[in-house]
């Protein structure tokens, strides 16, 4: 949970009701896509992004790996003990005010990461911990797929614990929150329900505003027609804009991830109307959706 967080609303605790209401009613009816979706997913019928027996592989390689290097996992071990004394130490009464050390980590940018011993021992033994996990992961062979698996699915597991993460850590979350009487939490809360709703049970997450633009209104304004198509692409030809054409025509092919108008944002910053202003005749591929 990131201390910048957006306004939201303060609504009534009548209005937080019925909004909760509603947001429990949309939940359980996509918690059953979600089901199917795992179900389908554990039974190998359906893609799945992490394979569960190719991660354990990797895990138990790297368990074994660690078990071959008892120095070093001692000493990491050691280490950490050594900075868990020290956040303890500082919380003692004896200890008068304790010395922060600037943490240069955004997430615990906030004054209240280090005003408050509660908040900052949280934080300071989370900086710990992650410290050690970094340690043994960088002695980790390098070019080893099992080492790339470990490293991507142990670091976000790491970043999960973060207390910037919980209400209940993150001050200012938390002040946001009472502020707002919990519309933040009902706005997240949303947000997840809107993006299991749209992928059918899979979180798909919305990285855009879909009605902030319309193709060949404000998006792709470059006339043209399609000329072929097939179960993989369509063939978009544009209308020349010269009265003379260079022989040899233009064929774009954009990547299977991007949209054919990438190309075609806008007039000001269109390749394809700039290749026409210069006489060529363009194509371009437009990948079909799966």
């Amino acid at each position: 949970m990131l201390d910048t967080m957006p306004e939201s609303e303060t609504q009534s605790p009548f209005d937080a009701m019925v909004r909760m209401a509603d947001l429990t009613r949309r939940a359980a009816a996509v918690s059953t896509k979600v089901q199917s979706r795992a179900l389908a997913q554990a039974n190998g019928s359906e893609y799945a992004l992490m394979d569960a027996s190719t991660l354990a592989q990797a895990y138990t390689a790297y368990w074994t790996s660690l078990a071959l290097q008892p120095q070093k996992l001692f000493e990491t071990n050691l280490a950490l003990a050594t900075n868990l004394s020290a956040i303890w130490t500082s919380l003692l009464p004896l200890q008068g005010e304790a010395k922060t050390t600037p943490v240069k980590a955004r997430r615990f940018a906030d004054d209240s990461w280090s005003s408050d011993q509660f908040t900052r021992s949280l934080r300071d033994v989370y900086l710990s911990f992650e410290s050690a996990m970094s340690a043994l992961l960088d002695d980790l062979p390098v070019d080893d797929r099992n080492t790339l698996r470990v490293k991507f699915f142990t670091r976000q597991a790491v970043n999960a614990l973060s207390p910037a993460n919980y209400l209940a850590a993150n001050a200012v979350a938390r002040n946001k929150f009472l502020e707002a009487q919990g519309a933040g939490a009902l706005d997240g809360i949303e947000n997840l329900i809107q993006d299991l709703e749209r992928g059918d049970g899979r979180l798909d997450i919305k990285t855009n505003d879909p009605d902030a633009f319309q193709v060949g209104v404000d998006l792709a304004t470059t006339e043209g027609e399609v000329v072929f198509q097939n179960e993989l692409i369509q063939l978009i030809q544009y209308h020349p804009r010269t009265e003379e054409q260079h022989k040899v025509p233009m064929l774009f092919v954009p990547a299977w991830i991007n949209k054919f108008y990438i190309m075609d944002m806008q007039p000001k910053n269109s390749l394809i109307r700039y290749a026409l202003d210069q006489g060529h005749s363009v194509f371009v591929i437009s990948w079909a959706n799966p």
